[in-house]
């Protein structure tokens, strides 16, 4: 089913599950490999966590993985892949059916 008139100014699905070790690195995932052909643009973009403590001189920062952001070639869908969810963002008229999200 299509929608005749688009209301929504954005789609986001996002799926979490248990955390990948093979998404921590900075190896590109046969998953990354498998969309690109909807996903053409990939970019690898390190996450970070940052913890501050105020009152002391401490600051951390530790790496938590990598996400694998995929873009379509109109720049309006954007898969995102990281060591513990999936998230799909679908922009303005972008999203007009749901088997996309499947």
């Amino acid at each position: 089913m299509h929608y005749k008139k688009n209301y929504l100014t954005q789609a986001l699905m996002r799926l979490d599950f248990q955390k990948l070790s093979a998404l921590e690195s900075d190896r590109k995932p046969k998953f990354v490999e498998d969309i690109s052909e909807r996903f053409p643009q990939t970019k690898a973009v390190e996450q970070r966590q940052l913890t501050v403590s105020f009152g002391t001189d401490i600051d951390t920062q530790t790496t938590k993985g990598w996400a694998w952001q995929c873009r379509a070639a109109s720049q309006e869908k954007i898969a995102t892949l990281t060591p513990d969810s999936l998230h799909l963002l679908y922009g303005s008229g972008a999203y007009n059916h749901y088997p996309e999200f499947r």
